[in-house]
């Protein structure tokens, strides 16, 4: 009987703790979002042109750190790599995300300064300027590993389980 009731409670508690982290991520969002609402439609034409200016700020960064990205995994895909190489551009990679770190850090600092909130990714994502310039395919950045089809394709998991 005591091992039922403790099962028991032990199960209401888990559910009351789980409501309660709902709860707060609930109300963390809307203290997020409700600045947002209450902005005139001059202030968000401001934050949605300091959005587009910091995103433009920080493109030619974060392009350049697309780019190294792409020759460390062309660099970890080749076998004849040397380490100092692979080295190097992880160095390179991590001076250009302290570069961004540094923006983003003076970017959300002046939005809370003027107006008391961080944009969220609805902004950004309706934002022009954070999208990629160019979304065409290019051979020199394709994944490597892209399957050509001269290689068999891998067995699924139930192929594998009734062979």
């Amino acid at each position: 009987m005591t091992i039922r009731l403790f099962i028991a409670l032990m199960l209401v508690f888990s559910i009351a703790s789980g409501t309660v982290a709902d709860a707060t991520e609930i109300a963390e969002h809307e203290k997020a979002i409700s600045p947002q609402s209450t902005l005139s439609d001059v202030q968000r034409k401001e934050v949605h042109q300091i959005t587009k200016a910091y995103a433009e700020k920080t493109r030619p960064l974060r392009e350049e750190l697309w780019a190294k990205r792409t020759m460390l995994r062309a660099l970890t895909n080749n076998p004849n790599a040397e380490v100092n190489d692979i080295q190097k551009i992880v160095n390179a990679m991590k001076e250009l995300r302290a570069k961004l770190h540094a923006e983003r850090v003076v970017f959300e600092e002046g939005m809370m300064k003027k107006y008391g909130f961080i944009p969220s990714n609805s902004w950004t994502d309706n934002n022009d300027a954070f999208r990629p310039a160019d979304t065409a395919s290019d051979s020199a950045t394709e994944d490597s590993q892209k399957p050509d089809g001269s290689a068999p394709k891998p067995k699924g998991f139930f192929s594998r389980l009734f062979d």
